[in-house]
């Protein structure tokens, strides 16, 4: 048997799914307006959202190295 793939991010089970948790996340917080964004994404693009959201244009920050992850923000 041969399982025919798909990309995720298309998959229409996916997007029920996703919707599925984001109205859940909306009920646990409160947020009426069901204002809630997933991010989905490998770790990096998680890392650099919440940089984007906390570091403005001039900012200075200090960044340990402890990996990839670390080298990779220093540029």
């Amino acid at each position: 048997m041969v399982r025919r793939t798909t990309n995720p991010d298309l998959d229409p089970e996916f997007f029920r799914r996703y919707d599925e948790v984001r109205s859940m996340i909306a009920e646990m917080l409160g947020a009426r307006k069901g204002n809630v964004i997933v991010w989905v994404g490998e770790a990096m693009s998680g890392l650099e959202a919440a940089v984007a959201n906390l570091v403005r244009n001039g900012d200075k920050v200090a960044v340990l190295s402890n990996g990839v992850f670390g080298d990779a923000s220093q540029t």
